[in-house]
C-alpha cells in the first residue's frame, strides 16, 4: 500500500473515532445486551384484548370511582395484589403482602365561631384556617395580646417583655419590620428572612410560650382564601404524620383581614400604630394587651383511612446488577362516587395501571422462561395520586428499594384517549420530564420508539415554562425531586377529565397497546445496559 494513502486513511480513521466518541459524549447509543428481538418477543405479549379486560374491571361501577381511603380503591388494590399473585410475583413487603400500607388523614372544621363584640365574623370571608392546624378552643372572653410579627431572635424579638402568654391568643403581623432605608430588623440587610415566608417558624415560637391561638394579620387574605377555599372545603387528604401527638401543643392558626385586626384592637389602635413605628425605627417590640370581646370556639375533626400501593417485584438475573430497580409506576385511583354518580377514572388512571399490568405480566413470562432482564423490575401501583401524589409520596420517603439503587422510573398516566391538539391522528404520545434529569434516558426514549413503535413523541408539554406544570402533576415527580431519572407518558386533557363520562368504552386500546409495549421496551433497555444513566 502507498505510505501516503496508508497515512491518509489512518488519519481518516482516526477522525470517525473521534468524531463517534464526541457524538457519544452527546447521545449514549441504548444497549441492549440481550437482544431487542428478545425484548420485541415479550413486549408483543402486551395486547389490546388484554389492556380491554383490565380496563373494564378497574372502570366499572362496582369500584365505585377508586377514590382513596374508601372501599372501592380496597377492591381495585385487592384486584391489583390478586394480578400480581398469578404471575406468581414474590410478596415484598414485610416478605408477606404485595401491598404498601398508608395511613391518610383528613381534617375538617366541626363547628367555627368567631365574634369580636357581638359582631360575628365569616369563615373563608373574613378569615380562615385549616381543621388540620387546629387543637379544639372555646372562650367567650379570650385574652388577647398583640405581638408585633411573632419573631424571636437573637438580634429582634417580639417575645422579650411578652411575659406568661399560656392558654392565650396572639394577634401577629405577617411578615418582618423594615426602616424607612428598607432594612430589614431581622438581617440587618434589604433582605427578607425565612421568618417572613416560613409561617411554621412563628408558630413554634408561640408553641415555646404556651400560646394557644396565633392569628395572623394579611394584606392580601382574599387572595389567599381564593387559593385555599378548596382545600379547605374538599376535605382533602394528606399523609398522616406519625409525630402527630408530639405536634399537638402547636398553636392554632387562623388567617385574619385587615378590617377584622381593627375590630380587634379597637380603642387600642393608638398604642398599637405607635408600637409598629418603633419596631420599624428601633427594631424593638412591645407586647400590647388588647381588651376586646372576643368570642372564639373552634372545633376540628380529624379520620384516619388506610390506603396502600400495590408492589410487583420481578428480581434480575445477573447477581452483579440484581439490586438495582427500574420503576414503572402508575396511579390506581380517582375521584370515587358522589352521590349516585361514578367518575369511572377510565382513561385517568385506568389506562395507565392496565398498562403497568400487562408489562407486569410480560416482564414476569420473559423471567420465567430464563430470558428475563439483568436488573430488577418494580412495578408501583400508587394510591393518593388524585389526592396530592401523595402515595408515590409516600413510596420515595419509605423506598422498599434505596432511592440510590433506582436506575429511573417510567410513569404512565392517561394514554387511552386524544386530546384536541391530535384529533386527527392517534399515535402520538406526550413525553415529559425524560432529559431533565439524564440526557442518557431520553435517548434510550428516542431510540426505542424509533425501532419499534415509532409514535410521534410531543414534548410539548416538557417545556420550563408549560402553563400546565403537567411535569409536577403526576408521580414520576416524587422520584424526579429525588434524583431518580423519570420520564412521564401522556396523552393529554379530553372533554371527559374528571367527569364521570370517563369511561372505559371509550379508550382506544390499540394505542394503549402501542404505548404499552413501548415503555416495555425503553424499560427492558434499562434493565438490561450496560453502564449506570449519565446524569446532568
Amino acid at each position: 500500500m502507498n505510505r501516503l494513502i496508508y497515512v491518509v486513511l489512518l488519519s481518516l480513521v482516526g477522525q470517525i473515532v473521534l468524531a463517534q466518541a464526541e457524538t457519544e459524549q452527546i447521545v449514549t447509543r441504548p444497549i441492549d445486551t440481550m437482544g431487542l428481538s428478545t425484548g420485541k418477543k415479550w413486549a408483543e405479549t402486551i395486547t389490546a384484548a388484554e389492556l380491554r379486560t383490565h380496563a373494564f374491571i378497574l372502570a366499572s361501577d362496582s369500584l365505585q370511582g377508586r377514590e382513596t381511603g374508601t372501599a372501592g380503591q380496597i377492591m381495585a388494590a385487592n384486584y391489583l395484589s390478586e394480578e400480581m399473585a398469578k404471575l406468581n410475583l414474590p410478596r415484598i413487603v414485610n416478605n408477606d403482602s404485595y401491598e404498601q400500607k398508608i395511613a391518610f388523614e383528613r381534617s375538617s372544621w366541626d363547628k367555627v365561631r368567631f365574634s369580636i363584640t357581638g359582631t360575628a365574623y365569616k369563615h373563608l370571608r373574613d378569615f380562615y384556617g385549616f381543621p388540620s392546624e387546629a387543637s379544639e378552643f372555646e372562650s367567650d372572653m379570650a385574652d388577647v395580646v398583640f405581638l408585633g410579627y411573632g419573631i424571636d431572635t437573637d438580634k429582634y424579638s417580639d417575645y422579650k417583655d411578652a411575659g406568661d402568654l399560656r392558654g392565650k391568643v396572639i394577634v401577629v403581623l405577617a411578615g418582618e419590620p423594615f426602616g424607612k432605608k428598607g432594612i430589614s430588623q431581622v438581617t440587618g440587610t434589604a433582605d427578607t428572612s425565612d421568618w417572613s415566608s416560613e409561617l411554621s417558624l412563628k408558630r413554634i415560637a408561640a408553641q415555646k410560650r404556651g400560646v394557644a391561638v396565633l392569628m395572623v394579620v394579611e394584606p392580601e387574605l382574599q387572595r389567599q382564601i381564593a387559593q385555599v377555599r378548596n382545600k379547605i372545603i374538599d376535605n382533602s387528604l394528606k399523609l398522616a404524620d406519625p409525630n402527630k401527638a408530639e405536634r399537638s401543643d402547636l398553636p392554632t392558626v387562623l388567617h385574619i383581614s385587615p378590617k377584622v385586626f381593627r375590630d380587634l384592637i379597637g380603642k387600642d389602635t393608638k398604642q398599637v400604630v405607635k408600637v409598629r413605628k418603633r419596631m420599624a425605627k428601633k427594631g424593638v417590640s412591645k407586647p400590647t394587651m388588647l381588651n376586646p370581646m372576643l368570642e372564639l370556639e373552634l372545633k376540628p375533626r380529624n379520620f384516619f383511612l388506610d390506603g396502600s400501593n400495590v408492589l410487583g417485584y420481578i428480581r434480575g438475573s445477573d447477581p452483579q446488577l440484581a439490586d438495582e430497580v427500574v420503576v414503572i409506576s402508575a396511579h390506581y385511583d380517582h375521584l370515587g362516587k358522589r352521590n349516585d354518580d361514578v367518575f369511572n377514572g377510565a382513561d385517568d388512571n385506568a389506562s395507565g395501571t392496565s398498562t403497568v399490568l400487562e408489562i407486569s405480566q410480560a416482564m414476569a413470562s420473559a423471567a420465567a422462561n430464563g430470558e428475563g432482564p439483568r436488573r430488577s423490575v418494580l412495578t408501583l401501583f400508587v394510591s393518593g395520586e388524585e389526592k396530592g401524589l401523595l402515595g408515590s409520596e409516600f413510596y420515595a420517603a419509605n423506598p422498599i428499594f434505596p432511592m440510590e439503587n433506582t436506575v429511573a422510573d417510567i410513569n404512565i398516566d392517561m394514554i387511552g384517549r386524544y386530546d384536541e391538539a391530535h384529533a386527527d391522528s392517534s399515535a402520538y404520545i406526550y413525553v415529559i420530564g425524560a432529559g431533565r434529569i439524564s440526557p442518557d434516558l431520553d435517548a434510550v426514549t428516542r431510540s426505542m420508539n424509533d425501532q419499534y413503535a415509532k409514535l410521534d413523541l410531543d414534548y410539548t408539554f416538557d417545556a420550563d415554562d408549560d402553563p400546565n406544570r403537567f411535569y409536577y402533576r403526576s408521580d414520576h415527580y416524587n422520584f424526579a425531586k429525588n434524583g431518580v431519572p423519570s420520564v412521564f407518558f401522556f396523552s393529554g386533557v379530553h372533554p371527559d377529565y374528571h367527569r364521570t363520562t370517563d369511561t372505559p368504552d371509550k379508550l382506544d386500546y390499540d394505542k394503549m397497546e402501542l404505548v404499552g409495549r413501548n415503555a416495555f421496551l425503553i424499560a427492558w433497555n434499562l434493565a438490561n445496559r450496560d453502564g449506570d444513566l449519565n446524569r446532568k
